[in-house]
């Protein structure tokens, strides 16, 4: 490949200098740098020198935080804007591939193609998810739609029995009212003969009422059964439902975390080529994205230091003072509250 031929010939001076500027170690004294930027105030020598000592640390203190805070903020952007351009170095380093690099090119080969295969099988999942989703959906419309006409039914052959057992009552009672008027012509045929016929007609009557409501208590029972029987069905598929969803959200949740391993995965794998070419100085001199994680990284570098010279100074003011000063404020304190007292018992 051409990175890799390029790479056989001899270094052009450009690329030595970026060599040499990448080992190269950094001298600095953290000491001095954090004390300076401490700025504290000498160590004191007396002991109530110590108590304005405590304060002014103190105060200082409260500034150092928030430079810290800052100092942190700072490297933490830098830090994400260098793995983003080393991420980038990598992606093109391996599109162009390189002999001295050749096993960590592989390297991200492998991840690659694991984090393929993830993607695959989570978008593989995702659509049968759907699938279920969509199925189980079309299954609980079908059946809310059987089941709507026979709520309906339902509720008019209840309407029906309820009418019916009304009637019934009324004839029944037209039937007990007759025979109550017939009981004292028991022994007079002719003066119950008028009667009779009244009697068989209401009796007729409650007959053919007690059949129309068995036929409606009938249906009511046949509306009810479809009712419950869909019902049921709907219940057992949404319970279905709800066991699917979970083992799906499961199996997503799975699906995607072992994409976002390999993703993590191939983006080490990027990381570890930029590192070992910025280091080795085996970046070629014609990429954009080398000179762009060179100076990110460069750039990170220096934003740990600040972090490193603000955490130490931090700690670098004189720990025993500030002690001895609090002591002796609170000695200070007691005396004059005894002092007080002693004034005010007098």
């Amino acid at each position: 490949m051409a990175g890799g031929l390029a790479l056989e010939l001899a270094e052009p001076p450009a690329r030595k200098q970026q060599k040499k500027a990448a080992r190269e170690p950094r001298k600095v004294d953290i000491e001095a740098r954090a004390r300076a930027l401490a700025n504290m105030p000498g160590t004191p020598e007396g002991l109530f020198d110590c108590i304005g000592y405590g304060l002014a640390v103190r105060r200082r203190l409260r500034e150092l935080r928030t430079k810290h805070e800052e100092a942190r903020a700072a490297w933490a952007e830098a830090h994400e804007q260098a793995v983003a351009r080393r991420v980038e170095l990598g992606a093109a380093l391996h599109r162009l591939g390189s002999p001295e690099l050749g096993a960590l090119v592989a390297a991200v080969d492998g991840a690659a193609h694991t984090a393929e295969e993830r993607q695959a099988q989570l978008a593989e999942m995702r659509e049968k998810a759907a699938e279920a989703r969509a199925r189980h959906s079309a299954e609980l419309r079908e059946l809310e739609r059987e089941l709507k006409p026979w709520h309906t039914q339902r509720g008019r052959a209840q309407a029906e029995v309820d009418l019916a057992r009304k009637e019934l009552q009324r004839s029944k009672a037209a039937l007990d009212k007759v025979s109550e008027e017939m009981e004292p012509l028991a022994g007079d045929p002719a003066s119950l003969a008028p009667f009779k016929r009244t009697y068989d007609a209401r009796k007729q009557e409650t007959a053919e009422h007690r059949l129309a409501l068995e036929g409606h208590e009938t249906t009511l029972a046949a509306a009810h059964a479809e009712v419950e029987e869909l019902e049921a069905r709907i219940a057992s598929v949404r319970a279905e439902q709800q066991r699917v969803e979970r083992e799906l959200r499961n199996a997503e949740k799975a699906a995607e975390a072992a994409a976002d391993d390999a993703g993590a995965s191939r983006e080490e794998a990027l990381l570890t080529l930029a590192r070992a070419a910025l280091e080795g100085g085996l970046v070629p001199d014609d990429i954009a994205e080398g000179k762009a994680a060179y100076h990110a990284t460069e750039a990170e570098a220096d934003k740990a230091l600040d972090l490193r010279i603000a955490t130490k100074a931090l700690s670098v003011h004189d720990e025993d003072s500030i002690a001895k000063g609090a002591a002796t404020a609170g000695a200070i304190a007691a005396v004059v509250a005894g002092l007080v007292f002693v004034v005010l018992v007098l």
